[in-house]
């Protein structure tokens, strides 16, 4: 992901507000495990923002691009970051894509 948005960077494509917006955590867990109530807890600290619903990107919206994904994500705070939290990414065996990205 650094290495591509770098490239769009380089080439005026993306904004570093926009790569900013990469979470840099990322809440994973099965669906009723309290994985809302972690992130809901977790976005009270100033530091901390993230999507008003999952974004589901790498389980679902995958092919629409990196772009996409990080146009869906809100602005961290200054100084801070972008979290997201989906239970789909733990069904849908979407650990390579997470990290390839």
């Amino acid at each position: 992901l650094q290495q591509t948005i770098s490239k769009s960077m380089d080439s005026g494509r993306y904004s570093s507000s926009i790569t900013n917006r990469f979470p840099r955590i990322m809440i994973i867990g099965f669906g009723k495990a309290g994985t809302k109530a972690l992130y809901e807890v977790l976005k009270l600290h100033p530091s901390l923002n993230g999507p008003g619903k999952e974004s589901r990107f790498f389980s679902r919206h995958y092919s629409d691009g990196i772009a996409s994904y990080l146009r869906s994500m809100p602005q961290p705070p200054a100084g801070g970051f972008v979290i997201e939290k989906s239970p789909d990414y733990v069904v849908s065996h979407v650990e390579e894509r997470i990290v390839q990205t």
